[in-house]
């Protein structure tokens, strides 16, 4: 085992970085962002980034992660975790049951494709910044105590259209990758030529912790 789970994430810490990738500032930048949204909707989300799964699929140690973590409110099944094993190159969100209409399969598919070219250029930060906007992004109109609803992009501008070929790539690869994407499980495989492929993940079937 890489290392204890209990050691590397606490339901109270929104960033455990324990390759040192994150620079200071990304850090605190990151725990700025989940913090203020947690306050506003009463969704929490934690980023765990350890440098390798010591040999175990990566679905087994972020569900591992994840029930430890217990994240979440109980109720609305609403905790997101994002897991970057950074020497395995792996990475994998889990989406609590409750958040479901908000993050779809396509949609938390086309959430890891939207870090490609950020980590390709090893820049974590910009990487997990934008994945972190587009969760707060989807999830922004969640009420403190209340069950999320489908995502509506702003209509009036260039997010509608943007929405639309976001989940159609998101659709379209898990059709090429085989099978069906688990909403809850999302796996990308960050490829060693520079290029990046996302695998969709089955795994819809076991039971999901809940926080």
């Amino acid at each position: 085992m890489a290392a204890k789970t209990k050691e590397m994430v606490a339901k109270g810490i929104d960033v455990t970085d324990s390759t040192q990738v994150l620079t200071p500032s990304g850090v605190q930048e990151l725990t700025r962002k989940l913090e203020q949204h947690r306050q506003t909707t009463g969704v929490q989300m934690a980023l765990v980034l350890v440098r390798t799964t010591g040999g175990e699929p990566i679905e087994d140690y972020s569900m591992r992660v994840a029930t430890a973590w217990g994240g979440g409110s109980k109720e609305r099944d609403d905790g997101v975790l994002l897991l970057l094993a950074v020497e395995d190159r792996r990475m994998r969100l889990e989406v609590g049951y409750g958040l479901e209409p908000a993050i779809p399969d396509a949609a938390g598919q086309a959430i890891l494709d939207s870090s490609r070219a950020h980590l390709r250029r090893g820049d974590y930060d910009a990487a997990l910044l934008s994945m972190v906007d587009q969760v707060i992004q989807r999830t922004a109109h969640v009420k403190p105590g209340q069950r999320a609803s489908a995502y509506s992009p702003p209509l009036g501008s260039n997010a509608l259209l943007m929405y639309l070929v976001v989940m159609m790539a998101g659709l379209l690869a898990g059709w090429l990758c085989g099978g069906t994407i688990s909403w809850k499980q999302q796996l990308a495989g960050l490829e060693d030529e520079g290029d990046v492929d996302a695998d969709a993940q089955i795994g819809g079937d076991e039971e999901e912790p809940r926080g």
